[in-house]
């Protein structure tokens, strides 16, 4: 995962917990919201799925993880991996 899908990932991410969190706060019960941000977590769920499992290394962990843990594994993930551990597909 490159520097700028990392940015869209990292902006997704925080909008859409940002608005499940508002919902979450607000006390009128309003499902539109609550359904853009979790459809605005999702998008950087799949990219961190997707991304490690490319890693050369530790990729079953890191799926494990960000597969049960998704809100928690998403920020960790993006700080943490480097575009250097994944495995590039061969050209044909």
């Amino acid at each position: 995962m490159n520097k700028n899908q990392k940015l869209i990932a990292g902006g997704f991410y925080l909008i859409g917990l940002l608005s499940v969190l508002f919902q979450a706060s607000s006390s009128e019960i309003n499902y539109t919201l609550l359904y853009f941000g979790a459809t605005l977590l999702f998008i950087p769920w799949i990219m961190c799925l997707i991304s490690a499992w490319k890693l050369k290394n530790n990729n079953a962990l890191w799926v494990f993880f960000i597969f049960f843990f998704g809100a928690l594994a998403i920020p960790l993930f993006l700080l943490t991996v480097r575009a250097k551990t994944e495995t590039m597909p061969a050209n044909s």
